[in-house]
This record gives C-alpha cells, sequence and structure tokens, in this order.
C-alpha cells in the first residue's frame, strides 16, 4: 500500500510542476499586457514560456529517474 502513495505523490508533484509555471508565466504576461496595452500577446507567450518551463522540469525529473533506475 504504500508503494500506491508513494506514486501517487509522485503523481501530484509532477502535475504541480507542469501547472504552477504555467499559471505563473499567464500571470506574468497578463501584468505584462496590462502594462504595455499588448493584449493579448503576453499572456499568450507567457502561458507558452511557462508551459515550456514546467515540460523541461518534468522531462530532467524523469531522465534522472530512468538514470537511477539503470543503476
Amino acid at each position: 500500500m504504500q508503494g500506491l502513495g508513494k506514486e501517487f505523490g509522485y503523481s501530484f508533484t509532477l502535475g504541480i510542476e507542469i501547472t504552477l509555471p504555467t499559471i505563473l508565466g499567464a500571470v506574468a504576461g497578463y501584468y505584462i499586457d496590462k502594462q504595455l496595452t499588448s493584449s493579448p500577446v503576453g499572456l499568450i507567450i507567457g502561458v507558452f514560456f511557462g508551459a515550456a518551463v514546467g515540460l523541461w522540469t518534468v522531462v530532467k525529473k524523469f531522465v534522472i529517474g530512468q538514470e537511477r533506475d539503470e543503476k
């Protein structure tokens, strides 16, 4: 049963690591749009940049996990 909890925690962490940078990128893009009156360009760029950062983090963790499993 403990293995299931560990897997759930790992999945939850990965979800947060994708979602949080995306939301922060959207907020930053929205703020930039408000300052520059360039709506929705900053928001779109912020969302894509945040999603890219989140996915990069997850891929990096996955690769590190794969390397650890091979050893």
